[in-house]
């Protein structure tokens, strides 16, 4: 191999001399193949291994999606993102028309249980100078969230935090219903649990951070207009976190995916009225079930 005899006692003849300065050795030095070789580590199926990555990115490459008049990239790599790409339509219209409706230009929105960022994405390129804060905690789904951002070119819009939304801020743990980027359904929670809030079977679990919206208001010295919130589950705790921000004027509405368990559902509504909000009629033709709050005028 000429590698070797560039760092071969060859190397140090008057023929490897001329060797390394020739045309050739620069060439491969700055070659494929020569990084291949390098990059080898002496493994000699590293070609084959090169070109199954190259066939992968290849078939997971991403694609552009459609939602109401706004298009984005997204990733198809797995089931999970293969499903939110193709059902980005009509899964949840009702809350790509609640921002429609309530986010304005100029806005800052919280983005609580982002998974791949799609209504990130959606709100950053609908309205103009949007901010989005997007909050996902499950590692591989947050790799996704950030890649999405920078393939759609919104860094300066659009700012990811691997962060769980809840009650406290601490340490916490993740319970987690699949491995798959971009799956939901997991469960924030310091205790053993034997299913998530939805009654998936746990496959695992990771450790997170976990902090209230009212400690990132005052951390990140920002306030969002808009909130929305889609965690499978963690729906009360979250607003349990943000008592002071609920009374903030600056924030006009939420949008939020009713808890599974109806008591846990009923607390959120009267936490929200207490707060000065008033739930707004959503649209029913959608998959899952939201509920709208807008603050009462006369709590402004």
């Amino acid at each position: 191999m000429i590698n070797k005899l560039l760092s071969s006692d060859f190397a140090k003849t008057e023929l490897g001399t001329k060797l390394r300065k020739s045309g050739l050795a620069n060439w491969f030095k700055g070659s494929w193949f020569f990084r291949v070789y390098n990059d080898s580590a002496g493994d000699w199926r590293y070609p084959l291994f090169c070109m199954n990555w190259l066939l992968a990115n290849f078939l997971r490459r991403w694609r552009r999606a459609k939602m109401g008049e706004v298009q984005f990239y997204l990733p198809c790599e797995n089931p999970y993102t293969h499903m939110r790409l193709y059902t980005i339509a009509h899964k949840e219209p009702e809350v790509r028309l609640f921002l429609d409706q309530y986010l304005e230009d100029d806005d800052i929105l919280f983005d609580v249980g982002a998974n791949i960022g799609i209504l990130s994405l959606y709100s950053a390129l609908s309205k103009k100078r949007v901010t989005a804060y997007a909050f996902e905690p499950e590692y591989s789904t947050l790799g996704l969230l950030k890649e999405a951002v920078i393939k759609n070119k919104l860094p300066n819009q659009i700012f990811p935090y691997g962060l769980g939304i809840s009650d406290f801020v601490g340490l916490s743990r993740l319970h987690l219903q699949s491995l798959e980027a971009g799956a939901a359904a997991h469960s924030e929670s310091q205790d053993d649990l034997d299913k998530t809030q939805e009654g998936y079977a746990i496959v695992g679990t990771e450790g997170i951070a976990a902090v209230t919206l009212d400690y990132l208001v005052e951390e990140l010295q920002v306030v969002p207009n808009l909130i929305k919130i889609d965690t499978d589950g963690n729906e009360l705790k979250i607003l349990k976190g943000a008592t002071q921000l609920l009374q903030n004027p600056k924030l006009r509405g939420l949008i939020i995916e009713c808890p599974f368990v109806e008591e846990t559902n009923h607390a959120c509504r009267q936490l929200l009225t207490a707060a000065g909000f008033s739930e707004i009629a959503l649209t029913k033709d959608s998959q899952t079930e939201n509920m709208g709050w807008l603050r009462n005028s006369s709590s402004n």
